[in-house]
């Protein structure tokens, strides 16, 4: 670590003792009522000791025509095998973790134009086979001469005190704040930072896939990526996580989101996790005055999984339109909390989320808009709703509105039911089968949420593991 800018270790100690001073996440606090915290054990959060070799990658069951794929079997793909074909196919860059850390250099010939992308790497606080700290960075942006001197003067203005990267990393998910983001910023791996440069607007998503083989069972897994989108520029991602069906890992990710004025981010975040591993996501974003951020977030598998979504209107007319889905079945346990700040006057929110459980699964939806006294005329739309499919499942729905103004507009609800027979009745009136005429009810409640998504390749993924979740769900 010796390599590390001195900043990065600084701010690495400073979560470390958070971790050590203020513990982890307790069942009495306030956010965590109700979540099964048996999986956040010291023992548990280990990080693994080496990233696994793309041989020895088992991946999950398979998921459909979007399955992954041993990349021991694709060895012209390798490891980059594991992200799900339609996905990788459509995205204009990818980047993959395998327990935590990268599976291949960034190479800039793969990244569209005016998008930089630096890794900090070897900063493992456990890391006893680490000893320094490397950074590198490449862009696309034009210099037909001097391309590599440019790449060289980014990285190492990048990483200085006074780059951007060090007015950023921890700034959205503070230590001080998140014990689980101060736990992955004292453990992770490597860090990935992302920089779109003011005005340029990329076409195609990004992908940045996050799996948690065979190797990592009983350990914890740490990717971070930190997004910094300049004024006027625009940008697509697609997050995926993922595991081994039979490790029971603990997949702890943290990205955070830097929008700048009349910056655009298009966020889809697309959790399959494996029939036992557990995921506690984090997201943080901070949106200037006219900014907007579109968040989306696909809840599917894993034993357990929660996605803690926070998003800051720091600036008048900044936006932020949140959706979701789950689909859960088995004995699984799957969490949206999200919290919108509105920071200033005339900021806006919309969030949607939906539903779909199973057997005994348990959806759980913890929403808040918090609307501070400076922000007038702001507008906060919140609604939440569950389709139970059997009479074991259960939905836990806590809307939340705070509001310290006088002139807003904020409204929420929460509704969870059956599919409504005297719809099923009519349609079998009209020769549709009891089966399939269940299957298109429940299709057509899940598209609400998957159509508020900002991204057609993900939706048309999604509904695609919505039909492979439903029992004959291919028929359609």
């Amino acid at each position: 670590m010796a390599g590390a800018p001195q900043w990065v270790l600084q701010r690495r100690a400073h979560a470390e003792e958070q971790v050590e001073s203020r513990g982890l996440p307790q069942p009495h606090w306030e956010a965590w009522r109700g979540c099964d915290l048996g999986a956040l054990t010291p023992s548990r959060l280990t990080s693994v000791a080496a990233p696994a070799l793309a041989s020895s990658v088992a991946p999950a069951a398979a998921r459909g025509a979007g399955a992954v794929t041993d990349p021991s079997s694709d060895p012209l793909r390798g490891p980059i095998g594991l992200l799900p074909a339609p996905l990788c196919d459509a995205a204009s860059a990818r980047l993959l973790f395998v327990d935590g850390r990268l599976t291949s250099p960034v190479e800039a010939s793969e990244w569209p134009p005016g998008v930089t992308v630096s890794v900090l790497s070897g900063v493992g606080a456990a890391d006893a086979h680490d000893t320094t700290a490397t950074t590198a960075a490449v862009t696309t942006a034009a210099a037909p001469e001097g391309s590599a001197a440019v790449a060289s003067d980014q990285a190492a203005s990048l990483w200085q005190g006074d780059g951007w990267a060090a007015s950023h990393l921890g700034a959205h998910a503070k230590a001080d704040e998140l014990p689980l983001a101060a736990l992955n910023l004292a453990r992770t791996r490597e860090v990935v930072v992302i920089h779109v440069a003011a005005g340029i607007e990329v076409a195609e998503p990004l992908l940045i896939g996050s799996y948690c083989s065979a190797a990592a069972a009983g350990q914890a897994v740490y990717p971070r990526v930190l997004l910094c989108a300049e004024p006027g520029s625009r940008i697509g991602v697609i997050e995926w996580c993922s595991g081994a069906a039979a490790s029971d890992y603990l997949h702890i990710p943290v990205y955070e989101l830097a929008i700048d004025r009349g910056a655009r981010v298009e966020w889809t975040r697309l959790s399959e996790e494996g029939e036992v591993g557990r995921q506690f996501a984090t997201l943080r974003a901070t949106v200037q005055a006219d900014g907007e951020l579109a968040l989306h977030s696909h809840l599917d598998g894993g034993a357990q999984v929660r996605a803690d979504l926070g998003v800051v209107l720091a600036g008048s007319n900044a936006g932020a339109d949140l959706s979701g889905l789950v689909l859960g079945k088995d004995a699984s346990y799957l969490d949206h909390h999200t919290a919108i700040w509105h920071c200033a006057a005339e900021t806006y929110s919309r969030q949607l989320f939906k539903g779909v459980l199973d057997e005994s699964a348990c959806g759980l939806f913890d929403g808040a808009s918090h609307v501070a006294e400076q922000a007038q005329r702001i507008q906060a739309e919140q609604q939440c709703r569950n389709l139970l499919l059997s009479d074991t499942a259960q939905a836990r729905m806590v809307p939340r509105l705070e509001i310290y103004a006088d002139d807003v507009r904020c409204s929420h609800g929460a509704t969870s039911g059956e599919l409504d027979e005297q719809a099923i009745f009519y349609m079998r009136a009209r020769g549709i089968d009891a089966a399939v005429a269940r299957l298109l009810l429940t299709e057509a409640f899940a598209e609400g949420a998957i159509a508020a998504g900002p991204c057609a390749v993900a939706a048309a993924y999604q509904r695609q593991q919505l039909r492979r979740f439903l029992p004959g769900g291919e028929a359609l």
